[in-house]
């Protein structure tokens, strides 16, 4: 019974970024599902998974400083 609630616990928990596969397009995704938004969360043995997570969240860094630009734009 021990070795069930073990398995049920084990299963419930997030994938940790080294788990979630490797190469670029397996850390822009895996940033992508769990909302990154710093690239020090971006730190794996695997450059190419570091360089995916570390674009996504450039590229909404990016996004969100455009929005606030637009939005102080239609204040004026």
């Amino acid at each position: 019974m021990k070795l069930i609630r073990i398995a049920l616990l084990i299963a419930a928990l997030p994938l940790a970024p080294a788990h979630a596969g490797e190469g670029y397009d397996a850390g822009y995704q895996w940033a992508e599902e769990n909302d990154v938004d710093d690239t020090s969360s971006c730190t794996t043995p695997s450059s190419s998974f570091n360089q995916g997570c570390e674009d996504y969240v450039e590229e909404n860094a990016q996004v969100a400083y455009e929005d606030s630009e637009d939005g102080e734009e239609d204040d004026e």
